[in-house]
């Protein structure tokens, strides 16, 4: 009391200032960890130039017929299935109809149109360049380029492409484009359509819309004359997918309605009209795709004519079984009479070239001319970047100079003189596949050496917690940041180099002033780390950071890490259990420890009920009750009373953890609003919108249901503005003869962060669905639990702790490190549509990242937990000094151990998850040639980097409002005490 006395008097302005640094120091570690990863991200994701250039008639004309090519067809209709697996088009009829698949033989039209028109149809597996998300085959189908992996960003907000594609090449050459389907074609690519019927394409629980929409207006749009090129886009296998799986009836049904309406395509395509029948990508088995497996990169193509194809020929590149989706770029476009796109690297594919009345040495012209094409592309980017060095530019120049003498004085077909032509193309793509895979180590290493250095200065900052960092000091990174923003995140030239000078030299600063006081006081900090009391539980929270950190470079633990988090949480349970046991003296304490120890674990391994399966995970197999896909009322009963129970359940229990530390004794400033009116309202309406929406009612409209979640999210971002505009929750009066007496200051900086985790269970329960929504009691439980368990633990063992739980909880929301894993749904949880991509980019990004927010939000829990008064009155005598060891009582009365405190656990929060940073990058670089990189470790290390960069900046926000709660609770003391 003394203290605190003293404090009021003279050390609340020095304590401000304290906390202050700490602040800076959190937001110096959350900016240089950003522009870190970045620089890494930098180095490490695939990125490709593109060249503002189109092709013109008159640079490669072809003896003046057409504008490169004569035109073999006039007209193309182009039907897009999305998702649509080759193995879908395969009729076996060997197969007894008991032992197939749902998905087998539901597209019989392919084989009657084989069998029926067999010189007339051309039917090829259509290979998908990885990543097989949908706006990179778009760009892929339209362009003829590669594909990065930093483009599946724009998967989720398609912009307009600026590159040379067919869509561009027929707008050029006056040919008029119609399209109807996805509306994605119409951000990329709106303004070169005659006429567009584009539908809303992002809700993927919606199966019939789009399709029903293109079928609408396919055939009628086919009768006109004013069109040369028809595109449409139907989306229903692919949602089917989505929302079910491959073996659902629902996809089977989709299936057989897409083969119907190819049925009736055909009799509509005339001899001057070619029709293409492709997917963009394939799937998983669980109906995803996006990554580089065999069944999500494998699709089909199917051409269908009038006019008869050659079929004499048994040449192997002239009648090929497999192509690539690049080469129908060049491929349609030569059919059409229009240049190639500038910048496509495709191969034509010369078995739909040869048709009736078609002049075979005409078809050396042809891929002369895509040779040409794919060269000068190849000749051009090499001068821009250095990616291609002289000798094999100039091998190709001759290779390509020497095959256009002999097209020229040949006289008519020559197989072995287009063989030649055409493995030139071959052997270029494959070499533009390579370089397009280089790494720019230098940068990467970079980046590793940076991370390095920031581990040991943040060691170091924790052996020594009176470092300061000089808001000058952050100049530098600042600039950086925005050149970097300004520069389209590090990926230009100019900014990369100027970042890395910055951050360089941020750090030499900075390194400058934590040198300086490491010679000062070198001595006691050796003294201080050597005697160092090092538990049990510290011990393994050492072995426990390294083995993950050194996880990251093999495949087989990150395809296991899940149940490695609960297995690593559960050796810490197990150790702190016996060493609070070991220094209780009740029995009666000690069974209590244990039980409490037992919930803990048990919550822990109950997590993995609710854990995600990827493709690579064929071991696993999901409980039967969170399949939202069996369309079963009873089972959807179940869920839904498990759901809300558990929420109801949730909220009820947080009051009462609230209410033991004396929290709930406040009675002013809305406090008892949003617990007793606020928080009821929300589950009312969370009960009301999941009855509503997993039923055929039409109690509410569709718009009127949308209002329901909107408003849950109102209600959350409202209560959690109330904590925040004021967070006491101590209560202070004073008795007959003027004693202040205090309730609720053993939960004053943690009860806070409870009431806001209360405001935002109903959202986060709308997010994850009813069949998911249980995870969160479960979530609270463990969490209450370990705070418990970590009351006399250091500060190493609660940020390990909190570490793994981070882990745990996000797989434990029902994610994997994939990119299939994304739930696209929950952007539509509570909207329709949206306008812009920021809203539903933050509930995405909410949604999968949940599980840290989550833990970002009760980190003070654990971080701040001390032990807890067992009295049911939480009555504390302030002039007496009573219960300052109790609970947050310590922190509030004594001001310097509270900002001393939170000084070390920025410092070692920075320590932990830069050294695992680090251990990512290496692992990365090693393995930057392993056949799993982009399929499992890339994945990996880019949720990491999310992770500790969420986490950092959620961090700065919470030391935030701890430094506003002690000192309104401090203002509410000092008012007082006064009297």
């Amino acid at each position: 009391y003394n203290e605190y006395k003293s404090y009021l008097s003279g050390r609340r302005r020095r304590y401000k200032m304290t906390m202050l640094k700490v602040i800076k120091i959190v937001s110096w570690m959350f900016w240089i960890t950003l522009v870190i990863n970045m620089l890494y991200l930098r180095g490490y994701l695939l990125t490709k130039i593109e060249i503002d250039q189109d092709s013109q008639c008159s640079q490669l004309s072809s003896s003046g017929n057409g504008c490169w090519s004569k035109p073999v067809f006039k007209k193309a209709v182009l039907v897009l299935v999305d998702a649509l697996r080759h193995d879908f088009t395969v009729y076996n009829d060997s197969i007894p109809e008991n032992k197939r698949k749902p998905w087998q033989n539901r597209m019989p039209i392919f084989s009657e149109l084989r069998n029926r028109y067999p010189n007339n149809t051309k039917h090829f597996k259509f290979i998908a360049d990885p990543p097989s998300a949908t706006f990179l085959r778009l760009k892929g189908l339209t362009t003829g380029g590669l594909p990065t992996f930093v483009d599946l960003g724009s998967n989720f907000g398609a912009t307009e492409i600026t590159e040379d594609s067919w869509v561009k090449q027929l707008a050029l050459n006056k040919k008029k484009l119609v399209f109807m389907g996805d509306d994605t074609w119409m951000g990329i690519y709106g303004r070169y359509f005659h006429r567009a019927f584009p539908f809303p394409s992002f809700d993927v629980w919606d199966l019939h819309t789009v399709d029903n929409g293109v079928w609408n207006h396919l055939i009628p749009e086919i009768g006109k004359d004013d069109w040369d090129v028809i595109v449409a886009h139907f989306l229903g296998v692919d949602h089917a997918g989505h929302r079910y799986d491959v073996n659902n009836p629902e996809l089977a049904s989709k299936l057989e309605q897409v083969n119907g309406w190819i049925g009736e395509i055909i009799p509509h395509i005339d001899n001057e009209t070619v029709l293409f029948i492709f997917g963009d990508h394939g799937m998983t088995t669980s109906g995803d795709h996006g990554g580089e497996t065999y069944d999500e990169i494998t699709s089909t193509l199917f051409v269908y004519s009038g006019s008869s194809f050659y079929q004499e020929s048994k040449s192997t590149i002239l009648h090929q079984s497999r192509v690539y989706q690049t080469d129908i770029v060049p491929t349609l476009t030569l059919l059409l009479g229009v240049p190639i796109p500038y910048s496509s690297i495709g191969k034509i594919i010369p078995s739909i070239f040869m048709v009736d009345n078609y002049e075979r040495h005409v078809l050396l012209q042809n891929v002369f001319s895509n040779l040409k094409q794919v060269f000068r592309y190849v000749e051009a980017y090499s001068i821009l970047t250095n990616e291609f060095n002289e000798k094999e530019i100039s091998s190709f120049r001759n290779s390509v100079q020497i095959v256009g003498q002999k097209i020229a004085q040949s006289k008519e077909f020559s197989e072995e003189l287009f063989h030649e032509a055409f493995l030139i193309l071959q052997n270029i793509r494959e070499i533009c596949v390579h370089r397009w895979a280089r790494f720019d180590l230098v940068t990467m290493a970079e980046a590793i050496t940076l991370s390095s250095f920031a581990f040991i200065l943040f060691i170091i900052l924790f052996v020594d917690n009176i470092i300061d960092i000089k808001w000058y000091n952050l100049t530098p990174v600042f600039i950086a940041i925005g050149v970097a923003f300004d520069q389209s995140s590090l990926w230009a030239g100019f900014s990369h180099r100027f970042t890395i000078c910055s951050v360089i030299i941020t750090f030499l600063m900075n390194f400058y002033c934590i040198y300086s006081t490491v010679v000062k006081n070198y001595r006691e900090m050796l003294l201080a780390l050597i005697n160092t009391k090092h538990h049990p539980s510290y011990i393994f929270s050492l072995l426990i950071v390294v083995s993950i950190s050194v996880g990251f470079t093999t495949n087989s633990y990150i395809l296991v890490e899940d149940f490695t988090a609960i297995f690593f949480l559960g050796t810490l349970i197990i150790t702190m259990t016996l060493e609070n046991t070991a220094r209780l003296k009740s029995n009666r304490n000690k069974l209590k420890e244990v039980f409490i120890a037992f919930v803990a674990g048990s919550s822990s391994r109950l997590t993995s009920v609710y854990f995600g399966c990827r493709e690579e995970q064929f071991w696993c197999q999901k409980s039967w009750w969170l399949e939202s896909k069996i369309d079963d009322g009873v089972h959807q009963n179940r869920l839904y009373v498990l759901g809300v129970l558990a929420m109801v359940l949730n909220i009820v229990i947080l009051y009462f953890r609230r209410k033991h530390a004396g929290s709930m004794a406040v009675l002013k400033k809305g406090a008892n609003v949003k617990d007793f009116l606020l928080a009821p309202i929300q589950v009312m309406l969370v009960v009301s919108y999941w009855a509503l929406s997993s039923t055929q009612s039409n109690v509410l409209s569709e718009h009127a249901l949308c209002w329901l979640p909107r408003t849950v999210y109102l209600i959350s971002i409202l209560s959690v503005g109330l904590t925040v505009y004021h967070p006491s929750m101590v209560r202070i009066i004073r008795g007959e003869k003027t004693t202040p007496v205090a309730f609720g200051l053993q939960g004053a900086l943690t009860s806070p962060f409870l009431s806001i985790y209360s405001a935002v269970v109903p959202t986060f329960a709308l997010l994850l669905g009813m069949n998911l929504s249980p995870v969160l009691l479960v979530i609270t439980v463990e969490i209450l639990s370990l705070s418990h368990l970590l009351r006399y633990k250091n500060i190493l063992v609660r940020i390990v702790t909190l570490d793994i739980l981070m882990l745990q909880l996000f797989y434990a929301t029902g994610h994997q490190a994939a990119v299939q894993q994304i739930d696209w749904n929950a952007a539509f949880v509570g909207f329709i549509r949206h306008s812009n991509n920021i809203i539903p980019g933050f509930i995405i990004g909410l949604r999968t990242l949940m599980g840290v927010v989550i833990t970002a939000i009760l980190s003070p829990l654990l971080l701040l937990s001390s032990p807890l008064s067992s009295k049911t009155v939480h009555e504390v005598n302030v002039s007496e000094g009573q219960g300052q060891d109790v609970g947050d009582m310590r922190y509030i009365m004594s001001p310097q151990l509270f900002t001393s405190y939170v000084n070390n656990v920025v410092a070692v929060t920075g320590a932990v998850l830069m050294f695992k940073t680090t251990w990512g990058f290496v692992a990365c670089y090693v393995h930057r040639r392993h056949l799993m990189i982009w399929n499992i470790f890339t994945p990996r290390v880019i949720l990491e980097l999310a992770v500790v960069s969420v986490f950092l900046f959620s961090l700065v926000l919470i030391l935030t409002l701890l430094s506003r709660i002690h000192n309104v609770v401090g203002s509410e003391l000092s008012k007082k005490l006064k009297h």
